[in-house]
């Protein structure tokens, strides 16, 4: 759970929730949506066809991890799941979870370095 966390704080998250019996952390990190590109190239299309553009303004990035006991008590399984509220310029909202397998991948890579660091007192 420890390194899970201080893994996740190295990328930027804030813990919001932290129930180690459960094994349960949940984090959150605002982020900029889009790029200027995308919004440029919007706004662009948007005045030729005469409406008006709605792109991509802000995000919350949230992460929900569960850790639980491997069934030989040698270990623990992971899970982790990613997911965002992206508002659009009308401040309206939309929920999506994160599928992107780097994102993911990353993540336990990092969380695999941590605990050999912290395993061999590194």
């Amino acid at each position: 759970m420890i390194s899970s966390a201080q893994v996740l704080q190295d990328l930027g998250f804030t813990l919001n929730e932290s129930e180690t019996k459960l094994g349960l952390i949940t984090a959150s990190k605002d982020r900029e949506a889009g790029s200027s590109g995308e919004k440029i190239g919007i706004m662009i299309l948007a005045a030729l066809a005469g409406t008006q553009a709605v792109y991509d303004v802000n995000q919350k990035i949230y992460v929900t991890l569960v850790s639980t006991k491997s069934h030989d008590a040698k270990g623990y399984n992971v899970r982790i799941e990613f997911a965002r509220v992206i508002w659009n310029n009308f401040n309206q909202a939309r929920i999506e979870k994160i599928q992107d397998k780097k994102i993911y991948t990353d993540f336990f890579d990092k969380l695999s370095q941590s605990v050999f660091l912290t395993a061999h007192n590194i």
